[in-house]
């Protein structure tokens, strides 16, 4: 069952919130006052933080059981040897598993909402089971759409360490709005970098299963434009996420270049585990479209580790804050 949860994945969301917190939320606080000698701290402790991370990896776990138990006749062609839902576990047990996950994080979701005073957070929690549910039963086998759910659902991961702060969110933000809005921007450009790789390497992971996602009926891209057409629209994604860092790092270059060192650094740190890696992705779909499985299944893996790389510059953003 644990390889049916992808714990490598639910451990890429743990280390995206821990950074979040200790990069931004923490330090962000820690620059306000609230008398002559303490400043704020966050409104979840320590022990609630790892209660919000629990409710999103469960929220995620199942998500990845619903999918698998509806794919198992295509990742029976895709991927015969790692099909776990119907050979090694019994469907039943599968959406059991799927059902108590999914109970859990509503749980801690609701408590964690009525913590800060907020209910209507615990109705993302319901949005989020719910479009996981579509998704794994309808969208993913739509072009396009299933793609930008998921890479949506990543994003909003990035968000969720933010809305049950709600001090980010206050009506009277005297003395603060420049910190608060600076946080915002980061988090923003954090969630829309995100989405869009995300996007990227859903679409080749649909060039990975073309053959099983033939055979349950799926219009996914390549299926649709075939894979030629596909690379290309990878490619163009892949040219607007260079563009997009290239225009960030500029703009970090013009504030750093003469009082802020770390902004350098950072403008180093995001060309080498960012931008280089995306133009060689460009240049190796420009000379090659043909690609096989195997080069698809290279470049779903070395998209992740740049997600993962990249978002470790958000420790960057550190430094600011603490100055």
């Amino acid at each position: 069952m644990i390889k049916v949860l992808r714990p490598l994945n639910l451990l890429f969301i743990v280390i995206v919130m821990i950074v979040i917190r200790l990069a931004l939320i923490v330090p962000s606080l820690a620059t306000i006052v609230v008398n002559e000698t303490d400043f704020l701290s966050p409104e979840l402790s320590d022990f609630q933080y790892a209660m919000l991370i629990l409710s999103i990896i469960g929220l995620a776990a199942a998500a990845y059981v619903i999918n698998d138990y509806y794919d198992r006749e295509a990742d029976k062609i895709n991927k015969p040897n790692r099909v776990i839902i119907g050979v090694k576990i019994h469907e039943k047990d599968a959406l059991i598993w799927y059902y108590g996950l999914n109970a859990m994080s509503l749980g801690l979701g609701l408590f964690l909402a009525l913590r800060v005073d907020n209910l209507r957070l615990f109705y993302l929690f319901v949005v989020s089971i719910l479009v996981n549910w579509f998704y794994a039963k309808y969208l993913k086998k739509i072009a396009f759409i299933g793609n930008l759910a998921v890479s949506l659902s990543l994003a909003m991961v990035i968000w969720m360490p933010f809305l049950f702060e709600p001090v980010y969110f206050a009506t009277d933000l005297e003395g603060i709005e420049g910190m608060v809005n600076f946080v915002k921007q980061v988090i923003l450009w954090t969630s829309v970098a995100a989405l869009l790789l995300n996007l990227i390497r859903e679409i080749v992971k649909d060039l990975q299963d073309v053959e099983g996602d033939l055979q349950m009926n799926c219009k996914t891209l390549p299926i649709i434009l075939g894979q030629a057409k596909t690379s290309l629209i990878i490619q163009f994604l892949t040219f607007i996420a260079i563009g997009g860092f290239s225009y960030l790092m500029y703009r970090f270059y013009l504030i750093g270049v003469n009082q802020l060192y770390w902004l350098q650094q950072m403008n180093v740190y995001i060309g080498v585990t960012i931008l280089l890696p995306g133009i060689a992705l460009f240049v190796i779909l420009f000379w090659q479209r043909n690609l096989k499985v195997k080069h698809w299944a290279w470049i779903s893996h070395s998209l992740k580790l740049i997600m993962l790389l990249g978002l470790f510059a958000l420790l960057f953003f550190k430094h600011y804050l603490e100055s």
